[in-house]
């Protein structure tokens, strides 16, 4: 079990997750259950997160998400864009990082 001791919040609820990694500039890819059964996948520039689900994020008493226990992986090249997904009409090209 990961804990965060000095991570003040409470855990985030799957809503509060999806509008906190929006906010964050995350776009949400359409691959679940990767780690955790019910997780979600993010996408940021060529970076993936996975494993995203209300045991490992936290809703910081600033209302930012924190993640504690995900997934981090860089995204090869050629990777699918995430056209499967509603929102990925928005984002044209993964920005730089």
């Amino acid at each position: 079990m990961t804990t965060q001791p000095h991570v003040r919040g409470q855990r985030a609820t799957m809503q509060e997750i999806s509008e906190g990694m929006k906010a964050l500039g995350l776009v949400q890819m359409g691959w679940k259950g990767i780690g955790y059964e019910d997780s979600t996948s993010w996408r940021i520039g060529r970076f993936g997160v996975w494993d995203v689900h209300p045991a490992n994020v936290i809703m910081g008493g600033n209302g930012v998400v924190v993640p504690v226990d995900v997934i981090i992986t860089e995204l090869p090249d050629g990777f699918p864009p995430c056209h499967f997904h509603p929102e990925a009409k928005f984002l044209k090209r993964s920005p730089k990082l």
